[in-house]
């Protein structure tokens, strides 16, 4: 049995890091988090991070902040070996009384990084035992490209073909930047062809009588998806488009699959964009991922420009997440520089060396 008899937690004050973050409409250069540690009756302690992002998150980091300091922690009931685990974290954050996703996220790590201390399992083998899948050994990236001028960003894809990736993100929707955004996409696409596979996050910056146009622009650049053209997100939309279309906001919907039946059943809908961070943990990706595994719908594990302890925890997802995985934007990113280098040796910004 896991029993809970001391928290710590520790705020990560707002830094500026190296580039912005965020999306086209909304760019960010700074970023804070909150480290979480639980300490378990024999001395353990397992770390957990919650970190919304600012004009992203339905949350703000101080009423995470609060929130967990609030709980109560010796009062929580302890944590059964040998039950499943998601039920009883499910249990356990209706005690807490934590409605945050970034807070769950943080919660639930926490105690799989405890119980894998205890059972000597990874966090990827704790996740797969409710759902009858295999761990994957390796886990394919993709790449974001953040220049918005062509030789700045062939700098960066070559970058990212010296490190093996093969797949990389463009962000669109920038007020008033739509031509060179096609340019930029033009010319990436001349120079390499099929050697990068192309993908496109629009945040749902397309207004409804310009996202069809739009889409049918982005078709000649052949790409893998285009996540969240629609302003005002997928649900229940019915997009006549070839290209193959990414869910990733509409997916905050408390149950969003009914609202993308339409576009499921057309089999245009290419890709779940899971972020534990968004929605609130692992266990709520691997059941989205494994409703779709079986429809023709793939998987993309990703985050918010987290720190480093919710990255290795993304990654671990990204190893037991049911169904077709596709190259995962878990390479890395400038958020990671908020987070103090001291706290996490094997965890650094440049690469991340993960833990057994």
């Amino acid at each position: 049995m896991l029993k809970i008899v001391a928290t710590k937690v520790v705020r990560i004050p707002k830094q500026l890091i190296s580039r912005s973050i965020g999306t086209a409409r909304n760019p960010n250069r700074e970023r804070a988090g909150i480290l979480l540690q639980l300490t378990d009756r024999h001395g353990n302690v397992g770390q957990g991070e919650c970190s919304p992002l600012p004009h992203y998150s339905v949350e703000r980091l101080d009423d995470c902040d609060r929130r967990l300091r609030a709980v109560r922690w010796e009062e929580l009931d302890p944590i059964d070996f040998d039950k499943p685990l998601k039920e009883q974290l499910g249990h356990l954050f209706a005690q807490a009384s934590v409605p945050y996703p970034a807070a769950r996220f943080a919660i639930e790590t926490a105690i799989l990084d405890l119980v894998g201390q205890h059972l000597k399992r990874s966090v990827a083998a704790l996740l797969v035992k409710d759902y009858q899948t295999e761990l994957r050994n390796q886990v394919p990236l993709a790449a974001q490209i953040r220049a918005e001028e062509a030789h700045a960003a062939m700098a960066e894809i070559e970058d990212a073909r010296r490190r093996g990736i093969r797949t990389i993100k463009l962000k669109l929707g920038k007020p008033g930047r739509w031509e060179s955004e096609l340019k930029l996409a033009s010319a990436i696409h001349d120079t390499f062809g099929s050697e990068i596979a192309i993908r496109f996050d629009a945040n749902q910056a397309f207004s409804a009588d310009l996202v069809l146009e739009r889409l049918d622009q982005l078709a000649s650049f052949r790409p893998e998806f285009v996540e969240e053209p629609l302003a005002g997100g997928l649900l229940d939309a019915n997009l006549l488009t070839d290209v193959g279309i990414a869910a990733d906001e509409s997916l905050r919907h408390p149950n969003p699959l009914p609202g993308l039946e339409s576009l499921i059943q057309q089999g245009r809908l290419r890709a779940l964009i899971l972020k534990p961070m968004l929605l609130g943990g692992a266990f709520v990706c691997m059941d989205l991922a494994q409703r779709v595994c079986s429809r023709g719908v793939a998987v993309v594990v990703t985050h918010l420009w987290d720190g480093p302890i919710a990255l290795a925890a993304c990654y671990q997802l990204a190893r037991a997440i049911p169904g077709t995985l596709l190259p995962s934007g878990l390479d890395r990113h400038a958020g990671l520089g908020a987070w103090p280098a001291s706290l996490f040796p094997q965890l650094r910004c440049e690469e991340m060396i993960l833990p057994r």
